[in-house]
């Protein structure tokens, strides 16, 4: 695998958000960065690239479908194409405003060149902080699409109160204890957020670290933490997770942590895209301390109990 590979960042929200404002700030900040942007449409005519910023370095657009469903062989083909026609550092992708982003990724995960030549840095999630909730109770993609993302920008702040966008982010937190979450307006950001590393074992350790022990829910979405101090038997464990996803199916949409194996003297760090498990060592566990596995799961209507239980019979007795 290339030490060298390209990063990907993928950006997802609703119509509306934000998402083409937020990029053409982050090609303006990074003047020394040479940009590529895979622009998806989802009407047959496409708009949006006539407003990105000519200082990008190329624009794809696919339109007429979107590239987490019909268009995702389109998706790779053109990361391809533009590998072989253009030079570029960093390459952007702005989905559609009802894309499931775990989708878009799984596409990238699943892609033999993709891997090979480029890392997937994270994916930004863009909110309207002003009509987050409505679009929470109307649409399950808006909760999807928060519950993937590896950071969540709070846009348009100047438009709410203070007192409200500090309920909104209550509301992001509980549906996404993850991710890093900041306010911003016009697509002006405190710090550089191109360099999440979302996908790189350190990175997943310790964001899985920071998560207390909680459930937490926002209307059916649920999120759950676990800790355990035995071993896992991996066999059992890699077992469970694909009985969970032929069980709750696309109701789950991200886990996250890392865990103990048995006889093994790294942490096992593991991410799930859509029916994918990434699994990656991770640090060496410290002598003389003892270990604890950590998990997080996001998804609708999870049965806690269902689940400590499952994974508690993949442990290793004493």
């Amino acid at each position: 695998m290339k030490t060298n590979r390209k990063p990907i960042t993928i950006f997802s929200g609703f119509l509306g958000a934000g998402k083409t404002t937020l990029i053409n700030a982050l090609v303006e900040q990074n003047p020394n960065t040479k940009f590529a942007l895979i622009e998806n449409e989802f009407a047959e005519i496409g708009i949006d690239s006539q407003l990105v910023s000519q200082k990008l370095g190329s624009i794809f657009e696919i339109s007429n479908g979107c590239i987490c469903c019909s268009m995702n062989k389109e998706l790779t083909q053109s990361i391809i194409k533009m590998s072989d026609d253009y030079k570029f550092d960093h390459l952007l992708i702005e989905t559609t405003g009802i894309a499931d982003p775990s989708a878009v990724v799984s596409s990238l995960v699943e892609d033999d060149f993709v891997q090979e030549h480029y890392q997937i840095n994270g994916v930004i999630c863009l909110v309207d902080s002003a009509f987050l909730e409505n679009q929470l109770q109307e649409t399950e993609e808006a909760a999807r699409q928060i519950a993937f993302a590896d950071l969540i920008l709070l846009n348009k702040k100047d438009k709410i109160t203070a007192n409200y966008l500090l309920e909104v982010q209550k509301m992001v937190e509980k549906i996404n204890p993850l991710a890093k979450i900041l306010p911003c307006e016009f697509g002006n950001l405190p710090e550089n957020v191109l360099e999440i590393n979302a996908y790189k074992a350190d990175s997943v350790q310790k964001i899985t670290e920071k998560v207390g022990h909680h459930h937490h829910h926002h209307h059916n979405i649920h999120s759950l933490s676990f800790t355990f101090e035995q071993d896992f038997d991996f066999v059992a464990f890699s077992n469970l997770l694909k009985i969970l996803m032929d069980f709750f199916g696309k109701n789950i949409y991200r886990i996250k942590g890392f865990i103990s194996v048995y006889q093994m003297p790294e942490r096992m760090i593991l991410q799930s895209v859509m029916d994918n498990f990434i699994f990656q060592k991770g640090n060496l566990w410290a002598e003389n301390k003892p270990k604890m596995s950590k998990l997080v799961f996001i998804g609708k209507k999870l049965d806690r109990n269902w689940l400590e239980n499952h994974l508690k019979n993949c442990l290793i007795e004493p």
